[in-house]
């Protein structure tokens, strides 16, 4: 019975802590989606931290922010290419995309993702506490995929930082 008991226990220790490697070592973009982003980029793209709003799932499929830091991007202005995918998932309803922007963004663009941006406040959480002001800094860039009110992504990228702040809306 004691041998069942720590067999059991062993087991459940054993997939709790490979559930947490997992969510540790997850990142919604892939390979294919940086290409996506970035063209040809050169080095690491490395994800930094994450903050997932609602907690509703192993991997914060509903609303969350990712800060990721490069080491060496062209930005190319011809990007972002999403050509009606995101995220390995195809689109077939009409989407609104964007090529990289100055920012601050527009007012068009504030209006549509007014409540992924501000429906939390991003700069109380210790790695995001810079986000608005890199929002509005001249010298950074933004991009979006929006698909509708309830799901959309939206990408700030800081060029002098070698960062980029990526936030995921699939829900809510």
């Amino acid at each position: 019975m004691k041998t069942k008991l720590f067999i059991s226990f062993l087991f459940i220790c054993f997939a709790i802590t490979a559930l947490y490697i997992n969510h540790l070592s997850f990142s919604p973009l892939k390979e294919r989606d940086f290409q996506k982003l970035f063209g040809k980029h050169k080095g690491n793209i490395e994800k930094v931290c994450e903050v997932d709003y609602l907690g509703l799932s192993f991997h914060g499929e509903l609303f969350e922010i990712y800060l990721y830091k490069v080491d060496t991007i062209f930005l190319d202005l011809n990007y972002p290419n999403y050509s009606e995918s995101w995220e390995e998932k195809e689109f077939s309803d009409k989407i609104l995309t964007s090529k990289w922007a100055k920012c601050p963004p527009d007012s068009i663009t504030q209006r549509m993702f007014e409540f992924t941006l501000t429906a939390n406040n991003f700069s109380q959480e210790k790695y995001f506490d810079y986000f608005y002001i890199d929002l509005n800094n001249l010298k950074n860039y933004y991009s979006y995929f929006y698909v509708n009110e309830l799901e959309n992504y939206f990408i700030l990228y800081c060029l002098e930082k070698r960062t980029f702040y990526y936030v995921r809306r699939k829900g809510l």
